[in-house]
């Protein structure tokens, strides 16, 4: 009966350990665009913080309490058209100053994905949702959405399938 008790438990411990290695080796890189290769000169010991040493995996470009910050954008946004304009092609860009939308909403199509750093500055639509996501729309930085009538639904709408991801505790809502 003990050898049994053993068999189990030693099977048990076996099978956690696996899991929890093979959930370590398969982190992914946030970076697997750069086509960069991890640097092959021999890990510093002494740096328990090297991630890079063990998997082969880099580290995420720049993370501040687990939020992603790009390093490089595809462009700035300083007016209305350029929002919409950005929006229907896609990419991460950074607003430049406040944006005033008038009778449309700046809306992410379907198989589209954008980042809006908010960089501080403020959207808004005087009646109905300023922005709509029907593809894949991520929110980062400290800025604001507003509008006086939101009787159309909201300051930001997700239909059709469409995805909505704010990364930042610094966004205000008015209305």
């Amino acid at each position: 009966m003990k050898k049994q008790f053993f068999k189990r438990i030693l099977a048990l411990t076996l099978s956690l350990g696996m899991l929890f290695g093979a959930m370590t080796a398969c982190t992914p890189s946030n970076d697997s665009s750069s086509g960069s290769t991890p640097d092959s000169s021999s890990p510093d010991s002494s740096n328990p913080d090297d991630s890079s040493s063990s998997s082969g995996l880099t580290p995420p470009e720049e993370t501040v309490a687990d939020v992603y910050i790009p390093r490089a954008y595809d462009g700035d946004i300083a007016t209305a058209q350029e929002l919409m304009d950005k929006f229907a092609q896609g990419g991460t860009y950074k607003l430049t100053a406040d944006i005033a939308l008038s009778d449309t909403a700046a809306s992410v199509p379907a198989g589209v994905e954008v980042v809006l750093d908010m960089n501080g500055y403020a959207i808004t639509r005087p009646v109905g949702c300023a922005l709509m996501s029907l593809g894949s729309l991520t929110i980062i930085g400290k800025g604001t959405i507003k509008n006086t009538d939101t009787s159309d639904g909201g300051l930001i709408q997700v239909r059709n399938g469409g995805n909505l991801l704010v990364d930042t505790d610094d966004l205000t809502a008015e209305s």
